[in-house]
């Protein structure tokens, strides 16, 4: 038997486990899509191999700085912190009287060859609620996932950069480019750069990572680069080069050299994702989630056969709906105190 690796073959499997096609299963093709989305929402939020820790990094916008929060990706069920928010550079030396190296020192000793880590754990987070708590310089977040938003109460102008979207204007003066009428020009990664350039029929801009492009043996780079009329729009990768040269496609000896660099500030998230079954297809076969998701298409088939109690088919058969409702009921009674008493993460394992 092919193990479920789709939302339909978790639906065959679930069907199969309830009779069918021995018996038919009374329940409408919408009524088991709505018990699968009903069972991978449980699912997502109470089973802990359903999400994942992950580390996102967000690039500042000057957008970001202007509402005070960032825009998360839908699938992050929680933020428990943003990092970083501070410089912590005036504070590397390690003090051995300290009481978190002291809690390393006499903790890691103390497991010995097979200890366990539980206690270990449990002090670093206490530690590490208490420094939130009388630390001046932590900064409060306030993750909202229904909108997707991570709201950060700092000062966002003072404490993060940003790089507002250029437009450069691109000249020929002497035979050379000149971008604003200067012969330099940095640019900053990730931000989007609009250069208009009023010769680009005669004189195509372009960009390489070799000193005068195609003329001295090199290739165009055009990542991010797109051409409509006189105007180029690049949209410069996080991962581009920290050097580039403009260049002209026609004539040689026409452009310069551009230092590139990030300019905007990065937070980190420590974050827990969802793992999209779409992507992970192994989630549908989860034995608790097929268990939960047949548990409650059960429930749906006896909340159908319920009106019919007591209604006697030819042959002598008698509807008993109440009986499959009540099975289904038990089912899951067991199945959600098994979810909150074994893979349920703690209460306080959040903080945003």
């Amino acid at each position: 038997m092919a193990k479920p690796n789709s939302r339909a073959t978790l639906i065959t499997y679930c069907k199969r486990a309830l009779g069918h096609p021995v018996i038919e299963i009374n329940v409408d093709d919408d009524q088991v899509d709505d018990r699968v989305d009903e069972a991978l929402q449980f699912y997502q939020e109470y089973h802990q191999d359903a999400v994942e820790k992950v580390y996102l990094k967000h690039l500042v916008t000057p957008t970001d700085q202007a509402n005070g929060y960032i825009a998360v990706p839908d699938l992050v069920t929680n933020v428990v912190r943003v990092m970083p928010l501070r410089d912590n550079s005036g504070s590397t030396q390690v003090n051995m009287f300290d009481v978190k190296y002291q809690m390393f020192l006499n903790d890691i000793y103390s497991l010995g060859f097979l200890g366990t880590m539980v206690d270990y754990k449990m002090t670093m987070n206490h530690l590490a609620l208490l420094d939130m708590l009388i630390d001046p310089d932590d900064k409060h977040i306030d993750f909202n996932r229904h909108r997707n938003t991570l709201r950060i109460d700092m000062d966002w102008k003072g404490e993060t950069d940003s790089v507002e979207p250029q437009t450069v204007t691109v000249t020929v003066v002497g035979g050379k480019f000149l971008f604003d009428g200067n012969e330099t020009l940095d640019i900053s990664k990730g931000i989007t750069y609009t250069f208009n350039n009023a010769a680009q029929g005669a004189h195509p801009l372009k960009f390489s990572e070799t000193l005068d492009g195609t003329h001295g043996g090199g290739t165009e780079y055009s990542t991010g680069i797109s051409v409509n009329g006189n105007a180029i729009t690049f949209v410069v990768p996080e991962d581009a080069p920290d050097t580039l040269y403009s260049y002209c496609a026609n004539h040689s000896n026409m452009g310069r050299e551009h230092k590139l660099a990030i300019n905007s500030t990065y937070l980190v998230l420590e974050c827990y994702r969802i793992i999209d079954p779409n992507t992970y297809t192994d989630v549908y076969n989860d034995y608790y989630l097929k268990r939960y998701t047949t548990a409650l298409i059960k429930l749906q088939w006896g909340t159908n056969l319920m009106k019919f109690e007591g209604m006697q088919m030819p042959g002598g058969v008698t509807f008993n709906g109440r009986q499959i409702f009540d099975d289904a009921t038990q089912e899951l009674e067991k199945l959600n105190e098994e979810a909150r008493l074994n893979w349920e993460e703690p209460v306080d394992f959040y903080t945003g």
